[in-house]
């Protein structure tokens, strides 16, 4: 029976969002190496696979809670 002030077990989403910022951060550091090289179209590239990963995430631990609340 499912109680009202059950929680879903966090560490799964602490572990997700820690290797997001993980790789959103080599991804930025990737993205201010291009810019020094003048390189647009890599600056481009990473700055969508940045907002590629923000959403994948968003969508992973947006269907871990949908899934834990059925």
């Amino acid at each position: 029976m499912n109680d009202v002030t059950d929680k879903p077990n966090k560490n799964p989403i602490i572990l997700l969002i820690a290797i997001g910022v993980l790789l959103s951060a080599g991804l930025f550091y990737g993205m201010m190496q291009f810019a020094e090289n003048e390189n647009l179209f890599m600056v481009i590239l990473t700055a969508v696979a940045v907002g590629l990963l923000a959403v994948a995430i968003t969508k992973v631990i947006s269907y871990y809670y949908q899934s834990k609340n059925l």
